[in-house]
């Protein structure tokens, strides 16, 4: 019997795992789809990369001491609902903002409320200027929004998937959009960093963030909402001068500003004080003299201190810190930092910062160690990779304090895998305004060496495969993620019309990108446009209108994109075992260890990748529904089918339907109203009787009392329900508010349809996915948390697994549901009434036993992850093992409150049935001592017996499953274990036969005597329970000729009271 049960639950397992891949699968292509749309960065990078920068864990936090800070942060008050923090360049105005992001986040006074935030970044490398735009801001505010709230995805998603084209997200678009989700929100606390950043900034009209800011804290145009703003900035003469009625931090005059850059100063003069051997006065001279020079910069006395702690010698630091050579600005730190790393190192070196700082500077996204190394090491023209070419010394060492480094959040520890950044927009800009680094010459010289990359040999798409093999673990392919997502960048700005490259330059740019954009285009666009090699056959303009859409190129079809995958396939089947010491090495620290990568060129994981194949696998499929409805307004021409089969199934269902006539046909006057052709599914008489006057809303009142959409959900009508509910304000998650008043909903409905009943209730009995599909897609509005639980007590009850796995797919209601259910672990009454409602369906329908069981089980795997996680571990830790006693304690444990208790007392036999099959696997290997009481066996029998069949043999099977766990030994001796009755005498005093059955063989003698009550046969008699006599004596082990306690013959008594065995 445990063996089956075991087949029973590996079955269930797999069949999780599967049903979690369909699960995921909408709700990412809805995000996928959305992010696409909105063309959304990663929000939380620049977060997290300023936040790393705090050195000093108590630095800014005396702004939360700050009176306009506190009144900000909890007033309601308009004139209070903007803060301005303003300073100079580099003054740390940036990393104080991450400071006080971080503590909105994780801050008691925000958890009612919502947190957003965004950076905005002059120098973005964004194509479309994502980081440095208001619609780049819009777009990373409304992401946040639906990664907090997901109750709001189904609408932005609605919105999003009704434009085919991206550029159709425009200001205005995003502003009403937004405008619909604050009002759906509670207190909102926004932070923008940097405004004088944005490009908006260089304008000389008004500026359109603070305008869209200004109009959202108006009461007039927000309703229901109170949105704060924290925004920071440099004072640009036109920000200050907008928000000058509204209060202001200015960090170059607070103290406690300059008191925090002291303590940073003194923190790194500790520092160098211990490398050099400094005095205490040297120590001090140190500290003095950089918080005077900073002038509330931070910035300047990270420069500073740097530069002097990286000197090669106590004579160099002496005359760095000597007043002649010691900075008076942040140019001229910068310029000492210069002179260093180009002017004072060798040629070599001195080249090499150049190559570093040049591509850092440029870059299309954040660059690794390895890949600035690759860059050395390759040489696209001979097609060659020399890894002795690396550089032997730090980023550090060569580039000095003009270079930030970040660790990978992936691979900590790996020195190649480090993220290398220029410390400072204002390092960039000093770079280029000394001609140390001349900008769009480097994206020229980075377009031309990756048009030289890309087509080079091992490119070729005749490169046998040992030969790619071979030059992968070289570490050739290491730059091929980069190259293929950002060739185009860098030819765009290298062309563009800012750019002053010589003609010589340009020409070899124009000839690349020719190169790179033929074998970039899909089979089926490429033509002759750019098959000729002749330079002058097309424009420069005509190849940056080419690039204007980037993501076209390199996508799947095109030559670039075979090439990449056969690549990535030799890569991906290297076996480390079989590659030598020096190899790995070479592979490792060039290409990164990620071998499984994402083809698609915008998303992520197209760099960053996956740890195993099968990760990846599953990536892939969360990325693709191929199966699209042609019909232009449906929203499954969005989210399509992953089979065929379903989407015919769909068009048959909801687009077939005969062109709609507009006049009635001929029919019985009785039969033909709009309730009629409703329930009949009969889309032309719907659509001619609603032309006609019908109401589409209006109550049938001699029969059903039902709506006819209503009606049309209940014989899952798709098309008359698109009409019904595209005509007219319907929500399908709630009844009209007439029914709602004249017909108050009751638990019964999730059994029987009632009047008042919501139409989605009978798409969710029905396990109708498609139809449950359209009328989320068309509803107007999200359910409410307690409509969220009656669809999800509707599908398990109902056994509907289809409608059970979407529910689930849907963050904001798998969230929703968890939340409840996780709370209710300590009151019982949302789970009696689960197992209440479980219990009568079963009665009502036989073959709900086994849906509700899976179901309830992948529930509960949700619910419990870590039950599901350890039952299959051979030794949990301690911690481990808490975590699953707590899990156990719920499910089985002796208070009347466990899921075990509820469910075997309500009857709920499934219930109990999957909890059991949890349990038992983790009692055999006594991972936690779990002891079943045998009052779980008392509440069975004393539920009763049952008169069907199915549910006999339902108490059956669970009793035999109590008795094998709690311990037939147990059983025997319940009286000297301080049960007051044994679970026989309460199943004869129920009268349950069934259950009797079971334990009588288990029970060494059925004799004995109990004080007060006699024996089992007494009670039966006594009682009047013919079966329970009957079959006690056709037990044979009775003693027929036993006395009850008036001392008379017991069945002689049974006689007398009318029956005969």
């Amino acid at each position: 019997m445990l063996q089956g049960i075991n087949e029973k639950l590996n079955k269930l397992q797999q069949s999780g795992i599967i049903k979690k891949h369909e699960l995921q699968e909408r709700i990412l292509k809805q995000r996928e789809t959305i992010r696409t749309k909105l063309r959304s960065r990663n929000y939380q990078e620049n977060h997290r990369t300023a936040l790393k920068k705090r050195s000093i864990s108590s630095s800014g936090n005396w702004v939360f001491d700050s009176p306009k800070f506190e009144t900000w942060l909890n007033s309601n008050s308009v004139s209070d609902s903007i803060l301005y923090i303003n300073g100079i360049p580099g003054s740390g105005k940036t990393i104080l903002v991450s400071t006080i992001i971080e503590y909105l986040l994780n801050s008691g006074h925000t958890k009612n409320g919502t947190v957003l935030f965004f950076y905005f970044k002059h120098h973005d490398s964004d194509v479309k200027g994502a980081g440095k735009t208001k619609c780049g801001m819009l777009c990373a505010l409304l992401m946040q929004l639906l990664d907090q709230d997901d109750t709001l995805l189904e609408y932005v998603y609605q919105k999003c998937a009704s434009l085919v084209d991206p550029d159709a997200i425009s200001e205005p678009f995003l502003e009403e959009t937004l405008r619909h989700c604050f009002n759906r929100q509670g207190k909102i606390w926004v932070v923008l960093d940097a405004l004088d950043e944005s490009e908006e900034s260089e304008s000389t009209g008004a500026h359109p963030v603070i305008a869209w800011i200004q109009e959202v804290v108006s009461p007039t145009t927000l309703y229901g909402s109170h949105v704060r703003f924290l925004i920071s900035g440099q004072r640009d003469g036109f920000i200050e001068a907008a928000l000058s009625v509204y209060p202001d931090i200015d960090l170059d005059r607070a103290k406690q500003h300059k008191a925090d850059i002291t303590d940073y100063a003194s923190f790194r003069a500790s520092e160098i004080k211990s490398r050099f051997g400094l005095n205490a006065g040297e120590e001090t001279d140190i500290v003095h003299k950089v918080t005077v020079g900073s002038k509330g910069m931070f910035l300047y006395a990270k420069i500073v201190l740097d530069n002097l702690f990286h000197q090669q010698s106590v004579a160099k630091f002496r005359k760095e810190l000597s007043n002649e050579n010691f900075p008076q600005e942040l140019n001229q730190a910068y310029e000492r930092v210069a002179i260093r790393i180009f002017d004072n190192a060798h040629e070599a070196r001195r080249s090499s910062a150049v190559c570093i700082l040049g591509w850092v500077a440029t870059s299309g996204r954040p660059l690794r160690w390895r890949e600035i190394q690759a860059k050395f090491c390759i040489n696209p023209v001979d097609a060659t990779c020399d890894f002795d070419e690396r550089i032997l010394d730090s980023f550090k060492t060569i580039c000095g304090s003009l270079v930030d480094v970040e660790l990978c959040d992936n691979n900590k520890n790996s020195e190649s895998e480090r993220i290398v950044s220029i410390v400072h927009p204002t390092a960039t800009r000093y770079l280029q305004e000394s001609n140390r680094i001349r900008i769009f010459e480097e994206h020229a010289n980075a377009a031309i060496y990756f048009s030289q990359y890309l087509t080079s040999t091992p490119f070729q798409q005749k490169m046998g495969e040992n030969r790619v093999y071979e030059l992968a673990l070289d570490g050739y392919y290491a730059l091929q993620d980069y190259a293929c997502a950002f060739w185009h960048y860098h030819i765009g700005l290298a062309l563009s019309p800012l750019s002053n490259i010589s003609p010589d330059l340009e020409s070899a740019v124009i000839h690349g990108a020719k190169l790179l954009i033929r074998i970039s285009q899909p089979k089926a666009r490429s033509g002759s446009s750019f098959e000729c090699e002749n330079l002058n056959d097309h424009t420069k303009e005509y190849i940056l209108s080419i690039l204007e859409e980037p993501y076209a190129l390199g996508s799947e079809g095109s030559a670039l994109s075979e090439q990449t995958k056969y690549v990535r396939n030799q890569i991906e089947s290297i076996n480390y075992g079989e590659v030598d010491g020096h190899q790995l090495k070479v592979f490792n620290e060039l290409h990164g260890c990620i071998r499984f990568k994402c083809p698609k060129i915008r998303c992520a994981f197209f760099s960053s990748g996956f740890s195993n194949k099968e990760q990846r696998d599953q990536h892939i499929r969360e990325h693709e529904r191929p199966f699209k409805c042609s019909k232009p307004e449906c929203f499954a021409r969005i989210t399509g089918f992953s089979s065929l089969p379903s989407l015919n199934d769909h068009i048959k269902r909801l687009h077939s339907s005969d062109p709609p006539i507009l006049f009635p046909k001929g029919k019985d006057a009785r039969s033909f109203t709009i309730h009629n052709a409703a329930a009949r599914g009969d889309l032309n008489d719907v659509i001619a009787l609603h032309e006609a006057g019908e109401s589409l809303i209006s109550v049938e009142q001699k029969n059903s009392g039902l709506t006819p959409f209503f009606l049309a959900t209940k014989g899952g009508h798709m098309s008359v329900c698109e009409y019904i509910m595209k005509h007219t304000p319907t929500n399908p998650w709630e009844s009209s508010l007439t029914l709602k008043k004249m017909f108050p909903a009751t638990s019964s409905s999730f059994l029987s349809p009632r009047l008042g009943d919501p139409p989605i209730n009978e798409v969710v009995k029905n396990d109708d996915l498609q139809l449950f599909d359209l009328l989320r897609y068309l509803s107007h509005s999200a359910p409410s948390t307690d409509e969220i639980e009656t669809i999800f007590l509707m599908a398990v009850v109902h056994g509907s697994e289809k409608v059970f796995a979407r529910i689930f797919e849907e963050v904001e209601y798998c969230k929703a549901i968890l939340n409840m259910f996780e709370a209710s672990r300590i009151s019982e009454q949302r789970w009696r009434t689960f197992c209440r409602i479980c219990s009568t369906a079963l009665r009502l329908r036989s073959n709900r036993f086994g849906k509700q069981k899976l179901l309830l089980g992948e529930f509960l795997a949700k619910l419990m992850p870590a039950l599901y996680k350890l039952k299959d571990m051979a030794a949990p830790s301690t911690w481990e093992r808490s975590g699953l006693g707590e899990a156990l304690l719920f499910l089985c444990g002796d208070a009347s409150w466990s899921l075990l208790s509820i469910a075997i007392s309500t009857r709920a036999y499934a219930v109990a049935e999957c909890v059991l099959d949890l349990v038992e696997p983790i009692v055999q290997k006594r991972f936690v001592k779990v002891s079943l009481e045998v009052t779980l066996l008392n509440q069975l029998a004393e539920a009763g017996g049952e008169s069907k069949e199915w549910m006999k043999a339902c108490i059956r099977q669970l009793t035999l499953r109590l008795i094998s766990a709690i311990g037939p030994e147990r059983i025997k001796d319940a009286r000297s274990r301080g049960i007051k009755s044994s679970p026989l005498r309460e199943a004869a005093w129920a009268n349950n036969v069934t259950c009797m059955e079971a334990l009588i063989p288990f029970i060494h003698d059925l004799d004995e005597h109990d004080m007060g009550e006699g024996t089992i046969l007494d009670i039966a008699a006594e009682a009047n329970k013919r079966k329970v006599v009957k079959l006690l004596i056709e037990s044979g082990r009775v003693d027929l000729q036993q006395k009850n306690r008036k001392a008379r013959p017991i069945l002689n008594q049974g006689m007398e009271s009318g029956f005969c065995v």
